[in-house]
């Protein structure tokens, strides 16, 4: 089967691509330099799943298949690699400062590490499937997770204490930012929300998505939606 590019991201300046595929290899593109052969980042044994620039671009995060997070020079080279999961590594953030990384795994855990010494910090233990994508808020205070079992997880960036989980999707959660106060998630519901940080920080825990509509309540409601299947049609991931 043909190579398959699992994530690609861009540089501040536009002038560069990170991507990460699935034949164990991170590439950056120079797009100032057409046609000019990438930088390969070479170390993982198996597919590259998230790949992500430090906040200053002088390092890069990438996350694999063979259970690491491997951290890399700006030039390519690599610094160090990340154990700890205990399978395969989907998610992988920088923390606003770039001191820290956190990552995601089907391990059902974050793991959060020190940048500079490589050192396991922290792990935040609780999702019931995979941590598919994972992500540090703006003050670098709260790390977001996303996963399988369908909910959004806020936890303490110092301490990893769990603050709150949320119920919002009917399927897994497979993308997950913060954008200023507030939360952006993806799903395989195919519907993207946008949820207020502080709000969803304080609200009363409800029942569970499972419990609400089984009582025929709208599990998610006066939240905004996005509806991407593209038919304007709400019904098939409504209640």
């Amino acid at each position: 089967a043909s190579d398959v590019y699992k994530r690609q991201v861009f540089s501040k300046d536009d002038r560069r691509v990170l991507t990460g595929c699935t034949d164990g290899v991170a590439r950056i593109f120079d797009l100032a330099a057409p046609g000019s052969p990438p930088t390969r980042l070479e170390g993982h044994a198996g597919a590259v799943y998230d790949v992500c620039f430090a906040p200053d671009e002088a390092a890069i995060a990438t996350a694999g298949h063979d259970a690491t997070v491997r951290l890399w020079d700006a030039t390519g080279a690599a610094i160090r690699t990340l154990k700890g999961h205990g399978s395969c590594v989907y998610a992988v953030a920088f923390a606003p400062r770039g001191a820290r990384v956190v990552s995601g795994s089907e391990d059902r855990t974050a793991r959060v590490w020190d940048a500079a010494t490589g050192a396991a910090l922290l792990t935040l233990a609780g999702h019931l499937g995979d941590v598919s994508s994972v992500a540090y808020s703006g003050d670098g205070a709260v790390i977001l997770t996303g996963s399988e079992d369908r909910t959004l997880r806020l936890w303490d960036a110092e301490s990893g204490a769990l603050r709150r989980t949320c119920e919002k999707h009917h399927a897994e959660v497979n993308a997950a930012a913060f954008s200023a106060d507030r939360i952006v998630t993806g799903s395989k519901d195919r519907t993207a929300r946008v949820v207020d940080l502080q709000a969803t920080l304080d609200e009363k825990p409800r029942r569970s998505f499972f419990r609400r509509k089984e009582a025929g309540v709208d599990p998610f409601p006066d939240e905004p939606e996005l509806d991407l299947d593209g038919s304007g049609d709400d019904e098939s991931h409504g209640s």
